[in-house]
């Protein structure tokens, strides 16, 4: 969560989720360590011992810097500020099973996810400047708005659209983090690039950020103690992810006529003015017809 929301929140419910802190060692280096049957580079701290905690909730940065990550040299300097991404913890259950045990982030992993977070930084500021209404999504403007997007999305790993023919639905897929390949379909991408983006958004941060949630915990201990809220998470990547799907805001539609997501502005109910005039001629012939039907009744 950005600061600025954190203001916002704290008028309705006292908010302590500043109080929910990430250990920081005092340096880190990277060493090559066993995991899963095979031996892979990770950060590990220097030492055992913790020299501070990391504040998310008040470090206005911590998406931005992780997405300025592109190199060991960086992941390092990333981690000396605030830490882990926390590997372990996020992956504790499989570790577990295979008995592993286990304290890092690999590196291929880290890099990985700086360079998503890049790309999604970069796509959600394309999202935003098209919900700023400096132009108008319509059918002759929708097809370029998705290059810009595919290409947005190709910074984060993400390759598509690719279609089979003359087929409606397509299909972007990319190597996950851990190594796994995965394929997420789109329906109409030229037609509705920002539902599709939005698709797309889901299918990447939903995974990430399942384990964070809200809740409620006492402040003091007497009768005028008060309710307040805090932020409640497992892993510091998941707080990035969080604060990244926090930073696309705005409200969007569904277009009545062409079923085409466009950003909501006043009372408009379609994406353009030919949206707009395809869709009072329907009504148009839809009471004409009516009309026809009730004089045929009497």
């Amino acid at each position: 969560m950005t600061l600025q929301r954190l203001k916002v929140l704290s008028k309705v419910l006292p908010l302590v989720s500043d109080s929910f802190g990430w250990s920081v060692a005092e340096s880190y280096r990277i060493q090559k360590r066993p995991l899963f049957g095979q031996e892979v580079r990770a950060v590990v701290p220097d030492a055992a011992t913790w020299a501070r905690d990391c504040r998310p909730g008040r470090e206005e940065r911590l998406v931005e810097d992780l997405a300025a990550v592109s190199h060991e040299k960086a992941l390092l300097a990333f981690a000396a500020r605030y830490g882990l991404l926390g590997y372990s913890r996020m992956h504790g259950d499989q570790m577990r099973q295979r008995k592993e045990h286990w304290t890092g982030d690999p590196v291929t992993w880290a890099l990985a996810h700086a360079r998503i977070v890049r790309g999604l930084l970069s796509t959600i500021g394309f999202i935003e400047y098209v919900r700023s209404g400096r132009f108008r999504l319509d059918d002759s403007s929708a097809p370029r708005v998705g290059e810009v997007l595919a290409a947005e999305f190709k910074k984060a790993g993400i390759r598509g659209p690719v279609k089979e023919g003359d087929a409606e639905e397509s299909w972007f897929d990319y190597i996950t983090p851990e190594g796994g390949e995965r394929k997420v379909w789109v329906q109409g991408w030229e037609r509705d690039p920002i539902g599709g983006a939005y698709v797309l958004l889901t299918e990447l941060i939903n995974p990430i950020i399942r384990g964070v949630h809200y809740e409620f915990v006492p402040r003091g201990q007497n009768a005028a103690a008060q309710l307040g809220t805090r932020l409640r998470w497992n892993a510091l990547l998941e707080v990035i992810y969080w604060q990244l799907a926090e930073s696309l805001g705005g409200e969007f539609r569904q277009c009545q006529q062409c079923r085409r997501v466009f950003p909501a502005s006043g009372r408009r109910v379609h994406c353009s003015p030919s949206c707009t005039n395809k869709w009072k001629c329907k009504e148009y012939r839809d009471r004409k017809k009516q009309k026809k039907a009730r004089r045929r009744r009497k």
